[in-house]
């Protein structure tokens, strides 16, 4: 039997006479030299079974400690049980430990071990924020702080390396990163986060920037709707084939504003010194009611029945 790989720094060819058993070790690891990696390498092949025991005891212990997190269910049918477990731990899938080889230690990439793409979108973390505030919530804390680093009102996510922005700014970039922070903050009572600093501005400092995207420089006529431009800042959102596409003056992300201007105007008043936010409380409330006021007025089409886009 003749094993072969394409590429020549993982080729290795074995013959075995009929009947002849083998056992084989596909070892991979990470290092920021080559010689980091060899010596790791090293010492994984030393005792490969050792090291397999070692991390398949690490990951029963995570899942162990994952599971014990979770809020409990009363009397639950098994099945449920199993799949509730089974959804929680899809965070598992996100985490990489690679030590001091990316900026932080647990990493969650948006897409998992079982794939390719190791950046962090702002817009996946959103999706899974409420497990991940109660299964990690330092580890949370943490991804929530780097993203500042891309700036989010100029790229869509971060790359683990170092830490850069990718990508373009995203419409959904205020409403993910507003509603991921909202949601670690009803589950920790970590207020702290808010002060952390990034780029010259606090976490607090940054929703406030967010939630005013596009406010002096895409609603030309005052209308409260938000000109999201083409595809560029909506991304997948479009309209296939001859179509104009889903851009411009769309129903959503703007009605998502004002979920976002209540948000942060209610973080804004649960800080200690919200006095001195009173102004810009006042002015998200009011702007929280001239968007909804704006989608149902200027977007919903009366005929269809449901919300189309402008201009």
């Amino acid at each position: 039997m003749l094993f072969r790989s394409p590429a020549t720094v993982l080729y290795r060819s074995v013959s075995l006479a009929p009947g002849e058993e083998a056992v084989f070790y596909l070892v991979l690891t990470t290092g920021a030299s080559p010689q980091a990696v060899e010596t790791a390498l090293g010492g994984l092949m030393r005792d490969p079974e050792a090291a397999a025991a070692r991390a398949r005891a690490t990951m029963e212990s995570d899942i162990r400690t994952f599971l014990a997190r979770l809020p409990a269910l009363s009397d639950p049918d098994p099945r449920v049980m199993k799949f509730y477990h089974l959804a929680a731990l899809q965070l598992l899938y996100a985490r990489w430990k690679v030590g001091k080889t990316f900026i932080l230690d647990p990493w969650y990439a948006t897409l998992g071990l079982d794939s390719g793409g190791l950046d962090c979108y702002v817009w996946d973390l959103a999706y899974a924020r409420v497990a991940f505030s109660l299964l990690d919530p330092a580890g949370m804390r943490a991804m929530l702080v780097a993203l500042l680093g891309a700036p989010l009102n100029e790229h869509y996510s971060i790359e683990p390396l170092h830490g850069t922005g990718v990508g373009p700014f995203y419409a959904y970039n205020p409403y993910s990163f507003t509603a991921s922070v909202d949601e670690y903050l009803k589950a920790t009572g970590d207020r702290s986060i808010l002060h952390e600093k990034r780029k010259g501005k606090t976490l607090l400092e940054w929703l406030v920037v967010l939630a005013q995207f596009g406010e002096r420089d895409r609603d030309p006529d005052h209308n409260h709707l938000i000109d999201y431009g083409n595809d560029r800042n909506l991304l997948e959102i479009k309209t296939t084939g001859t179509g104009t596409g889903y851009i411009h003056e769309v129903p959503s992300p703007n009605a998502e504003r004002a979920y976002v201007f209540d948000t942060v105007a209610g973080i804004l008043a649960e800080e200690r010194d919200a006095a001195r936010y009173a102004g810009l409380i006042k002015k998200f409330k009011r702007d929280a009611l001239e968007v909804r006021q704006a989608v149902n007025n200027i977007l919903w089409l009366k005929q269809a029945g449901w919300y189309g886009k402008g201009k």
